[in-house]
C-alpha cells in the first residue's frame, strides 16, 4: 500500500515540476518582452569571463554592483555550452527557479518527518511545492534574468544541510552545510541573513536541547559557521585586496539612508519593515513595478488561508518539533533583508524566505486534511483532494492571469525599458542596409543591452550624443541611420535635421502614451558632412586628421569663445585621445589666456571612431580677465589618455611647434 501511495506522491510531485518548468521556460525570452539592464550586465560579464577578462568580481561603473559572482559564472557556463549571450542569464534564473521548486519537496519531508504521518507529511510537502511553483514573485524573478532565484535555491540547500547536521549530530553534514553557506554568499546580498539563521537555530536548539548535549549542539553550529568561513576565505581575501567590490553596495545603501541615523531610529525602521514584510504576505505587497504587480500580496486568498492555519499550528507545535523550529527561524530571519530595505516589503530580497512561507501553507493543508480525515473518515481524503486541487488550480490561474497583466502594464514597460528592446531590434534590421548609430549609450538600462546585443555587429555603433560632439556621415557609400531615443536625447534629432536637409525620418518606436520613444533618421548615401568655415589639413600620427574649425564670440578679456573642431580618421585609432587647445602668445603660449584639455568626443571615445565620418566637437573658452590687448593665436594638439606625450604632427601646411598646430591668430581688442 505504501508503495502505491508513494507512486501517487511521486506522480503529483513530477506533475508540479512540469508545471513549474512550463511557467518558467515557455516563451522565456519573450515574456517579459525586454532585455533588462541587470540581466544584460550578467550576460556581458559572463561573456567577458569566457574571454578571460576580469575573471574575479569587479565593480560595475553603471550599477555600482560587484555582487553575485555565482550568477556571472553560471551565465558564462550557459554561454559555454552553446547558448547565445543574449538571455543567457535568464536561462540561469529560470533553471534556479525550477530547482527551488524541486528541492523544497525533499526539504520539507525532512523537516516534518517527526510531526506528521507519512500521507500528511507528503501532502504538506506537495502543497508547499505547488505553492512555490505558482508563486507570482517566484515566476517573475525566474524570468527576468536576475540573481535572486539562485539565492533561494542555496537557502533551501543550506537549511537542508543544517537540519541534517543537527538531526544526525553529523560533522560531515555540518561541513557540507558550511560549504553551501559559503557558496550562498556569492549569490545575492540577502544571503547575508543565512549565517544569522544558523546562529539563531543553534540558540533555539540550545533552549530546547531534548536528548542532545548542549556542547554537541554548539559544536555542530560552530562547525557550520567555521566551515562556511573556511570555504568563503578565498573571496574574503580577494575582497580585502579590493574592498570597493564588497563595500560599494553597502555604500549606496548607506547613502540612501543617510538621513536615518542612530540605533533607535534604525531599530524602529527595521521593526516597521518587519511589519510591512509580514503584512505583505496577504495584504499590501511590493509596490515597485519591476518587482511586482504593484500592491499584489505575496499569497492569494486560498494560500493565505492555508498559511494562517499552518503558521498558527507551527507555533503550537514548535516546542517539541525541531523541524518546525527551523521552519520558523527560516521565515523570521530571512525576512530581515527585506525589512531593512528603504521600501519594504521588497519581494526580491524576501524571495529566500518564501519557501518557508510556502512550507507553512503546506503545514496548514496537512492540519486541515488530518482534521477532515479524523471527522469524515472515508470521505475525508476525497474531500481534501478536491479542495486542494481546486484551490491550487485557482492559485495557478490567478498567477498566470496576473503575470500577463504585469507584462502588459505600461508602467512596467517603462520600468523594464521594453521600448529599448524594440529599438535595438529595429536597429539590427536597419543595420543590414548600412551603418546605424544609436544614442544614448550611457543610460544605465540601455548600455548593457546594447553591449550584449550589438557589439558583434560591425554596422551598429552606439554613442552618447551631446551638443558638443556628434559623428556626421561623410560621403558614405550606403545610407546611414541615426536612432535617437528622444526621452534621453533631446537635441540630436534637430541638429541632424539642420545639417542634413536631404535626410528623412524612416521609422519610429511609438510609446503607448502616443509619443515617439525613438526616431530613426536616415542620411542618404554620398551626403556631405557639415563643412567648417575655416578648412584645414593637419594629420597626426595614427591617422587622426583635423580638417577645420569655426570660432565665434567676442575677442575681449573675460568673454567666451566657442571653438568647433572638425576631426576625421584615416584608419582605426588604437588609443583614446585627449585634445587640448591653448590660446596664448608665441611659441610657449606665454601668457596663456585660455586653455581647454578634454577627451575628444567623451561620448564616443576615439578608439571607436570610424573612417567615413566627421566628428565635430565644441569647446567653450573663456579669455582671462587680465588679458592685455594684443595679437595671440590658438594652438591645438592631442595626446593619449594614458600618456602625456603629444602625438607627432605628420603633415600640415600651417605653422607648428612642439606638436601643436597654430590654427589661427586671435586679435584681442580693448574691453569697452
Amino acid at each position: 500500500m505504501d508503495r502505491v501511495q508513494n507512486r501517487y506522491w511521486l506522480f503529483g510531485y513530477m506533475t508540479i515540476i512540469l508545471i513549474a518548468g512550463a511557467l518558467r521556460f515557455v516563451a522565456l525570452t519573450d515574456i517579459p518582452y525586454t532585455l533588462f539592464g541587470d540581466e544584460a550586465w550578467f550576460e556581458v560579464r559572463g561573456r567577458e569571463i569566457l574571454q578571460g577578462i576580469d575573471l574575479l568580481p569587479t565593480v560595475d561603473p553603471v550599477f555600482q554592483s560587484g555582487n553575485s559572482p555565482f550568477q556571472i559564472y553560471a551565465t558564462a557556463f550557459v554561454q559555454a555550452i552553446g547558448f547565445p549571450a543574449v538571455y543567457s542569464s535568464r536561462w540561469v534564473s529560470a533553471t534556479a527557479g525550477l530547482l527551488s521548486v524541486a528541492f523544497l519537496y525533499p526539504c520539507l519531508l525532512w523537516l516534518l518527518r517527526r510531526d506528521f504521518a507519512s500521507e500528511f507529511r507528503h501532502l504538506a510537502a506537495l502543497v508547499a511545492t505547488a505553492v512555490m511553483a505558482t508563486l507570482f514573485i517566484g515566476i517573475l524573478l525566474s524570468r527576468d534574468g536576475r540573481q535572486n532565484p539562485l539565492c533561494t535555491v542555496m537557502t533551501i540547500l543550506v537549511v537542508m544541510g543544517t537540519y541534517r547536521a543537527f538531526d544526525r549530530v553529523s560533522l560531515k553534514w555540518a561541513v557540507v552545510a558550511g560549504a553551501l553557506l559559503a557558496l550562498a554568499q556569492t549569490t545575492y546580498e540577502a544571503a547575508l541573513g543565512l549565517p544569522i539563521l544558523v546562529i539563531a537555530y543553534t540558540i533555539v536548539r540550545l533552549l530546547q536541547p531534548n536528548e542532545q548535549k548542549r556542547s554537541t549542539l554548539v559544536l555542530i553550529g560552530g562547525l557550520i559557521l567555521l566551515a562556511g568561513l573556511f570555504f568563503y576565505a578565498p573571496f574574503l581575501y580577494y575582497y580585502s585586496l579590493h574592498p570597493e567590490v564588497a563595500l560599494n553596495k553597502l555604500s549606496s545603501v548607506t547613502a540612501m539612508n543617510a538621513e536615518q541615523s542612530g540605533l533607535a531610529t534604525t531599530l524602529v525602521r527595521v521593526i516597521s519593515g518587519y511589519i510591512r514584510v509580514w503584512s505583505g504576505i496577504f495584504l499590501q505587497g511590493d509596490i515597485l513595478p519591476t518587482q511586482n504587480l504593484p500592491g499584489r500580496p505575496l499569497f492569494d486568498p486560498f494560500v493565505s488561508f492555508l498559511f494562517v492555519i499552518g503558521f498558527v499550528g507551527a507555533l503550537v507545535h514548535a516546542r517539541r518539533s525541531t523541524g518546525i523550529q527551523l521552519l520558523l527561524v527560516w521565515a523570521i530571519i530571512m525576512a530581515l533583508p527585506s525589512a531593512a530595505t528603504v521600501i519594504p516589503p521588497a519581494f526580491p530580497r524576501s524571495l529566500p524566505m518564501t519557501p518557508a512561507l510556502a512550507g507553512f501553507a503546506g503545514v496548514g493543508a496537512a492540519l486541515f486534511a488530518r482534521l477532515a480525515v479524523h471527522r469524515y473518515r472515508e470521505r475525508g481524503p476525497w474531500a481534501i483532494t478536491l479542495v486542494m486541487s481546486v484551490g491550487l488550480l485557482f492559485s495557478g490561474v490567478s498567477t498566470v492571469r496576473d503575470y500577463w497583466r504585469w507584462t502588459q502594464d505600461p508602467i512596467v514597460q517603462d520600468a523594464f525599458h521594453v521600448y529599448g528592446r524594440y529599438t535595438i531590434e529595429r536597429v539590427l534590421d536597419l543595420a543590414e542596409e548600412g551603418d546605424v548609430w544609436i544614442t544614448t549609450r550611457s543610460s544605465a538600462y540601455l548600455l548593457y543591452p546594447l553591449v550584449v546585443t550589438v557589439d558583434d555587429q560591425p554596422s551598429v555603433l552606439a554613442f552618447d550624443a551631446s551638443t558638443t560632439c556628434l559623428p556626421y556621415a561623410h560621403q558614405r557609400p550606403a545610407a546611414t541611420t541615426y536612432s535617437v531615443i528622444q526621452v534621453m536625447d533631446h537635441n540630436s534629432l534637430s541638429v541632424l535635421k539642420e545639417n542634413y536637409p536631404t535626410g528623412r525620418e524612416v521609422d519610429w518606436i511609438m510609446h503607448n502614451d502616443g509619443y515617439a520613444y525613438a526616431v530613426f533618421f536616415q542620411v542618404p548615401p554620398h551626403t556631405m558632412a557639415p563643412s567648417p568655415s575655416h578648412p584645414l589639413n593637419v594629420t597626426f600620427a595614427g591617422g587622426l586628421q583635423l580638417t577645420g574649425f569655426d570660432v565665434d564670440g567676442e575677442m575681449k578679456p573675460g568673454e567666451q569663445l566657442t571653438l568647433r573642431l572638425y576631426w576625421r580618421t584615416l584608419e582605426p585609432l588604437v588609443d583614446n585621445l585627449v585634445g587640448f587647445v591653448h590660446v596664448g602668445k608665441g611659441a610657449n603660449s606665454h601668457p596663456m589666456i585660455a586653455q581647454s584639455d578634454a577627451p575628444l568626443c567623451p561620448g564616443l571615445p576615439t578608439s571607436q571612431w570610424r573612417t567615413g565620418y566627421v566628428y565635430i566637437e565644441e569647446r567653450i573658452l573663456t579669455l582671462d580677465n587680465a588679458t592685455l590687448p594684443d595679437l595671440y593665436d590658438i594652438r591645438v594638439g592631442v595626446y593619449p589618455v594614458q600618456s602625456s606625450a603629444r602625438l607627432p604632427i605628420m603633415s600640415t601646411d600651417l605653422p607648428n611647434e612642439n606638436n601643436r598646430v597654430v590654427i589661427t591668430p586671435l586679435d584681442v581688442s580693448v574691453t569697452q
